[in-house]
């Protein structure tokens, strides 16, 4: 018998995941730290924006500075950067801050729900052609970046 403040997720082949496997998510407020469904909660919110679906989308090229994630999607800064914000609180971003500039990277996985989603941002958006442009377009920038930083 499951006890009344767990629950048990059985994947059954859901996006990028692996089938059959069983998490048991405790709850509580952690915010990805372990495996509660708060934590989860937080992480799909994370994704239900189509503006931060984009923006996981090109950061799953490798990290990228603000300045080039508003080129990219063409959407103006406060936009990007308050989704960005979003994101970060979630724990599926991360940030490193270099004098004026904040490059933005995806986090590394805290509980196996986060690792899905993010194998899930790497692969499940791959054949939508907007997304698919925008991704290109990123991964020459990650190249382009490594030779030559933002100035």
């Amino acid at each position: 018998m499951t006890p009344a403040n767990t629950v048990t997720v059985v994947d059954e082949g859901a996006c990028c995941a692996t089938r059959g496997a069983t998490a048991v998510a405790e709850r509580g407020t952690d915010h990805g730290v372990t495996g509660s469904l708060d934590a989860a909660d937080v992480l799909f919110k994370g994704f239900a924006d189509p503006t931060r679906l984009r923006i996981l989308n090109v950061l799953a090229a490798g990290e990228l500075c603000v300045c080039d994630i508003v080129e990219i999607l063409n959407v103006v800064q406060p936009t990007v950067s308050r989704h960005l914000a979003y994101l970060r609180r979630s724990g599926l971003v991360t940030v490193t801050r270099d004098w004026k500039f904040a490059h933005y990277r995806l986090a590394e996985a805290a509980t196996p729900v986060h690792r899905r989603l993010l194998g899930c941002v790497a692969e499940c958006f791959r054949g939508i052609a907007e997304l698919d442009e925008e991704r290109a377009l990123a991964e020459a920038r990650v190249g382009a970046r490594e030779a030559a930083p933002c100035d």
